[in-house]
């Protein structure tokens, strides 16, 4: 495994639209371990995709700006 792959990062964008196509993108170019958040997710969704990140079960969190303000997860890579 190269050593970038093992490294988290959040990757922040203006809009919920932005997020899913995002996840899309990467889904279609076969990017593994990626979840995503955005306000249009159930919180039940949104909690799912907190802890697949912070467990590292997914290396890349893709979300909206406005999720910039709420989180808090120590030891993000990027």
């Amino acid at each position: 495994e190269l050593e970038a792959a093992k490294k988290t990062a959040i990757l922040f964008v203006t809009s919920k639209r932005g997020v899913q196509l995002l996840a899309i993108m990467f889904e279609l170019l076969e990017v593994k371990r990626i979840t995503a958040i955005h306000s249009s997710m159930s919180q039940d969704e949104r909690l799912r995709s907190l802890n697949a990140f912070r467990s590292r079960q997914a290396r890349l969190l893709v979300a909206t700006d406005l999720a910039s303000r709420g989180l808090d997860i120590p030891c993000v890579d990027v």
